[in-house]
């Protein structure tokens, strides 16, 4: 289904959220952002958030809209590769 996809969210200017069911806390990330760096085609549903609070994997994610009000300050996450350790 195309409505799933970080390609469709990104068209329609989305921000990918994940919430920790542990302890309600919230990131956000734009599905720009993500599609470029996981493809176009990922299913948003799939994408991997972990709680920096309580350290667990155990994220719902759910599509938001983003308008260009004004809204209350927010932090919104980019998508970095890290590079393991050198040998």
């Amino acid at each position: 289904m195309p409505d799933r996809t970080l390609g469709y969210a990104a068209s329609r200017r989305m921000m990918v959220v994940g919430r920790c069911k542990q302890c309600g806390r919230t990131a956000k990330a734009f599905a720009h952002d993500l599609s470029s760096h996981l493809g176009k085609f990922k299913d948003y549903r799939t994408v991997k958030f972990r709680c920096t609070q309580c350290d667990r994997g155990t994220c719902e994610v759910y599509l938001e809209p983003y308008g260009f009000d004004r809204q209350p300050q927010q932090i919104v996450w980019k998508p970095v590769v890290q590079k393991g350790p050198s040998r």
